[in-house]
């Protein structure tokens, strides 16, 4: 840390400042690893604290009929170095299904669990047989000693399998032939005719205790004036509904009233969650989480002056309670001293009840852009053509941080325009800012790979940027079967493999309905060209979609920065790490307060941060 020492000078602007770096360390931390003692011969490896338990389901089968003999080990110890649970002894009268073993590990733990297997058993005689018990040894790390676990036997009576159902006696009677066929053949059985039973009379029925009104029938002036009623009224409400729906959504209050119940649902439940500090700091969390949409505040992890100013330019006069009450709850989930003090929950629930988030205004419903929003909607078309026209303007002009943030909105409005995606690596490679402009340039190049504009602007930019994704030098050079993937988009290539199922689908028409007579002989050769044509286009769609591999992922993502890949989305250093170069091409499965997982394609996982990435159609 570098401390200010001194100043000297004769005042600004000819004062000096003496600086003194200062370096501060922890005291080191020691463990003592224990040995331990002589073991017995059926030690298992386990250490910790374990429970056994043996079920065995039915315990009087038939012959034939299968039995399930659980072992359950359940407890906390060192299960990375448990490989399986003890043998079991069975009689040879039992045919055995082969176990299967299923690890169950609790949530974020690496040492508690349970190992369950399941054993079926066939018994093949009758009789009484004893399944033995089952002995599993550990080391009790609270006693610490060796200590045997010992289920108890169980015994089973298998009884002698079913006997097959007969056939029951005719309640009829039965007439046969008396005149035996002339081959010596057994009697023919002779059935009689069939006689449908004569239903009963219908009978008065149960009388009804509720009153239950119909419509009468009304007058043609009547049912004329109602009907063009219905046919515009009901036209009107669904239109004024659907207009409020639309105004409830983009109202820009709502995620704040949203934020303020969640967080009187906070508060709640810290007043009965109790004083244990894992289920506290899950509270505080959503506490900090809603508290910031409350306050809009930008950031994914923001610090006390961030907060302080976030919310002073909304309320002054909140700043310091709801300033205090943030860091307090910082200081309770990462300091040494995880305390919280006593009134916290007072005093945040009064903090909440001061402030008033303004309700949803309801003649908002009227306006233009929620009530015609089609014609909205061709607004906004337009709009993007003037904001472009001045964006250019602001590039030709040099001012290139203003065109980057109108094709920046551009990018966010639409994701897959990919000219705005190649003006903005423009504006962002003005400011030297290659690797970022590299990313979506990747982004343009994956949503229209045909165009000169964006095979050149990937060239450029692998060039200039210092990243080199092998796949993207590959399409760069678009030679092989990269040039046949580069015709087309991942999205056209999907379309052409739905193309491809459509041919095929129309090429088994044309022959049923050459089969029934329909049409012409000509349908069998379109057929066989419609199917060879189909299987053309869906290997070349196929091997296009295999070649683009994980940038075909409609949440693929590029790094465009240098960053560390870490096992958890906070930036404490007791987790592992890794670096996470820039280039990098990996999805995004989830997303949490600025924190993105990436899955790579050699199946890393891990959380980045969400600035450091390009969406490349998101």
């Amino acid at each position: 840390m570098n401390l200010n020492v001194a100043q000297s000078g004769f005042g600004f602007p000819f004062m000096q400042t003496a600086v003194e770096q200062r370096v501060l360390a922890t005291d080191p931390l020691e463990l003592t690893i224990k040995p331990l003692p002589a073991a017995p011969a059926d030690f298992s490896g386990a250490v910790g604290n374990f429970a056994l338990v043996s079920k065995v389901v039915p315990t009087a089968p038939a012959v034939g009929e299968p039995v399930t003999w659980t072992l359950e080990l359940s407890g906390l110890g060192n299960w990375p170095d448990i490989s399986g649970l003890p043998q079991r002894e069975v009689s040879s009268d039992f045919s055995v299904v082969q176990p299967k073993s299923k690890r169950t590990m609790k949530d974020n733990s690496l040492f508690e669990g349970t190992l369950a297997e399941d054993v079926v058993l066939v018994p093949n005689k009758p009789g009484t047989y004893q399944l033995g018990s089952v002995k599993f040894t550990y080391f009790d790390t609270a006693s610490g000693s060796y200590k045997t676990i010992t289920t108890e036997p169980v015994t089973l009576t298998v009884a002698p399998a079913a006997a097959a159902p007969t056939a029951p006696s005719p309640s009829g009677p039965v007439q046969f032939s008396l005149n035996p066929p002339a081959n010596g053949a057994a009697p023919a059985l002779k059935l009689p005719d069939p006689v449908a039973p004569t239903p009963p009379d219908n009978l008065p029925r149960d009388p009804l205790t509720e009153s239950r009104r119909g419509f009468a029938p009304m007058s043609t002036d009547r049912l004329v004036v109602l009907s063009l009623l219905s046919s515009v009224l009901g036209p009107l409400l669904a239109w004024l509904t659907l207009a409020a729906l639309r105004s409830r959504a983009l109202d820009p209050q709502r995620r704040r009233r949203e934020a303020r119940a969640a967080l009187a649902g906070v508060l709640d439940r810290m007043r009965t969650a109790g004083p244990e500090s894992a289920a506290r700091n899950v509270q505080l969390r959503l506490w900090q989480l809603h508290a910031a949409a409350l306050w809009e505040i930008p950031h994914a992890a923001p610090g006390a002056p961030l907060v302080r100013a976030a919310i002073a330019a909304r309320a002054r006069d909140a700043a310091d309670a709801w300033t205090a009450l943030w860091t307090e709850a910082d200081r309770a989930q990462h300091g040494r001293d995880a305390t919280l003090p006593a009134d916290w929950g007072l005093r945040a629930e009064g903090a909440l009840q001061a402030v008033r988030v303004p309700g949803w205004p309801f003649l908002s419903l009227f306006a233009p852009r929620h009530l015609l929003p089609f014609l909205f909607a061709l607004a906004i078309a337009f709009a993007p053509a003037s904001a472009r026209a001045d964006a250019a303007a602001d590039y030709k002009a040099g001012r290139f941080a203003a065109a980057e943030g109108a094709w920046h909105k551009a990018v966010a409005a639409d994701p897959r325009d990919w000219a705005a995606r190649h003006n903005l690596g423009l504006a962002l490679a003005q400011q030297d800012r290659w690797a970022e402009a590299t990313a979506h340039w990747t982004a343009a190049f994956l949503l229209a790979p045909s165009d000169a504009n964006a095979r050149a602007d990937l060239a450029l930019g692998l060039q200039r940027s210092g990243m080199a994704p092998p796949e993207l030098v590959e399409f760069s050079h678009g030679e092989g079967r990269y040039a046949l993937a580069r015709a087309a988009s991942p999205g056209t290539w999907q379309l052409a493999l739905l193309g491809a199922a459509l041919l095929i689908a129309i090429a088994l028409v044309l022959l049923l309905l050459r089969g029934y007579g329909r049409i012409g002989g000509w349908a069998r050769p379109t057929a066989l060209a419609v199917v060879i044509l189909a299987i053309l286009l869906a290997a070349a769609a196929t091997l296009s979609l295999h070649t683009y591999g994980q940038l075909a992922h409609p949440d693929a993502v590029m790094v465009w920065r240098a960053s560390t890949l870490r096992s958890l989305p906070t930036e404490a250093d007791t987790q592992k790490t890794s670096p996470l170069s820039a280039g990098s091409i990996a999805t995004v499965d989830k997303a949490f307060l600025g924190w993105s997982r990436l899955n790579f394609p050699g199946g890393q996982t891990g959380w980045a941060r969400t600035e450091d990435l390009v969406k490349l159609y998101r």
